[in-house]
């Protein structure tokens, strides 16, 4: 009888794995962005106009009015936004025919036909300043400009609602006609009609804009081109404007919210909107960007029990740019496998878990951790030429076909000796031998082999064979070191 010691040793291997600002004259075709404005406030003059029955003399087309500069009504202060609400129910009817540039204003007024109706009144303005004129869209307007002595300048261009008229460096004076479009802004078109002082009085629009308005855009916690400051544009009438656009890290950009308490968001039509025709403070609206999608770098991960064995999980947060992007890890059974506030798992006791990595907002991503474990059954104590089962169970070792399998090895010594019973002089060489069945045919175990490498549950049989004949009978003695590692 051949008694058998053996150690069972345990090998684990674990596997880690600056601000741009733009000018009049460097906007965009159409698009107006601004500079800084200064505030000022509207003055609305009223004085006695120059109108009445006799003005109008429709039997006497081609008339010079012959009326002095004295007799008309001068606004030295227009201010801001002339409201042209003050019209009379009656004015001159004049031309814009160029030879009445040069003249002077007794011979600038000439009735020409109803379709043409000017607002005989006298606006002191700067040489060279840029106006504009807000009305209604069945009107369009020219502007007559005359110098500090009245004489004509310019007779001007026919221009629609929101336009913008550059002054001549010399003007000192403007007038300002109106004609009804009637379905055709060419200059000189359209069909020759009434064009009524009630009309144009009634209107929504009836402005004569003389300095700018101001925008202020609060960032409210964002940057427009790397600066947190207020942003300062100027609106000179109701031309169309593109808004600026700033960013905020983790926020999605809103819109723009005006004190009237509406959101305004990439432009501002040149539709005349009475809410925004004055200094208007626009603060920025931010939205959080959640966190939409979480993701891990595997889906599962085989661990050995109780030995210390982990592994970090690594996950990332969607899109980058989200506000909150806090993640929450948890355990479905932590006696299995327990996770930190880093990622880090660790193995328990056999059996399976899922690891849940999740964000504040519910996106969420899993990894199913298998922790594996095993048995394995040695003889202890046999016979020699006699063979024994060595069993090996393993639990938890995933599924086929997975990749990080788990490889149990149980390994012995090739060659043992063995020892006569009180006579130890006496020894022979007996050798580990192999089968993967009972009845099978044994080979000897070659240098380097092992007795089972195995990632399921199998039984293999071993026995022990001398390398020569033992001619002494007697018993003999010996230990067998047997070892089992995972890898």
């Amino acid at each position: 009888m051949i008694n058998i010691i053996y150690k069972i040793s345990a090998l684990l291997i674990t596997a880690v794995l600056l601000p741009l600002r733009l000018s009049a004259g460097e906007a965009s075709a159409g698009i107006h962005n601004f500079s800084d404005a200064r505030n000022k406030s509207q003055t609305l003059v009223s004085a006695e106009y120059w109108t009445g029955n006799s003005v109008f003399k429709p039997e006497e087309q081609g008339i010079d009015w012959g009326i002095s500069a004295s007799q008309i009504t001068k606004v030295l202060s227009p201010g801001r936004a002339y409201s042209v609400k003050d019209i009379g129910d009656y004015s001159a009817y004049v031309t814009n025919e160029e030879e009445r540039v040069g003249n002077t204003l007794d011979k600038s007024f000439y009735w020409y036909n109803r379709s043409r109706l000017a607002y005989v009144k006298l606006f002191k303005v700067t040489g060279g300043q840029e106006i504009s004129f807000v009305f209604s869209d069945e009107f369009y307007v020219y502007c007559a400009e005359f110098d500090s002595s009245f004489r004509m300048l310019e007779d001007g261009d026919w221009m629609a609602t929101g336009q913008k008229c550059r002054l001549k460096n010399d003007t000192a004076w403007i007038m300002v006609v109106f004609r009804q479009v009637n379905g055709d802004m060419s200059l000189g078109g359209g069909t020759d009609t009434v064009v009524k002082a009630s009309e144009i009085k009634n209107s929504e629009a009836n402005y004569i804009v003389f300095e700018p308005f101001s925008y202020t855009f609060k960032m409210n916690g964002g940057n427009y081109y790397g600066s947190s400051s207020d942003y300062v544009m100027e609106r000179l009438g109701v031309n169309k404007i593109a808004l600026p656009r700033p960013i905020k890290t983790g926020y999605k950009f809103s819109g723009w919210k005006a004190d009237n308490g509406k959101i305004y968001n990439e432009i501002i039509s040149a539709a005349y909107d009475s809410e925004l025709f004055k200094d208007t403070t626009f603060t920025a609206i931010w939205e959080e960007i959640p966190v939409s999608a979480v993701s891990l770098d595997r889906e599962y991960a085989i661990l050995e029990q109780n030995c210390g064995d982990s592994i970090t999980l690594q996950a990332a947060a969607m899109p980058d740019n989200a506000y909150d992007k806090t993640l929450v890890w948890s355990s479905s059974d932590e006696e299995v496998a327990r996770v930190d506030r880093n990622g880090v798992v660790t193995a328990g006791k056999t059996g399976e878990a899922v690891i849940t990595v999740k964000a504040s907002g519910g996106a969420e991503a899993c990894c199913k951790i298998y922790v594996m474990g095993f048995e394995v059954k040695i003889p202890s104590s046999c016979e020699i030429n006699k063979a024994y089962p060595i069993q090996i169970k393993v639990y938890n070792n995933g599924k086929e076909g997975m990749t990080g399998r788990k490889h149990v090895i149980i390994d012995t010594e090739q060659t043992v000796a063995v020892y006569r019973a009180g006579d130890e002089a006496t020894s022979y060489d007996v050798v580990a031998e192999t089968s993967p069945s009972y009845a099978g045919g044994y080979s000897r175990l070659k240098e380097g082999a092992y007795l089972a490498d195995i990632t399921d549950s199998s039984t293999i049989y071993y026995r022990l064979t001398p390398t020569s004949d033992m001619t002494r009978a007697g018993d003999y003695e010996g230990n067998v070191n047997f070892s089992v590692s995972v890898n």
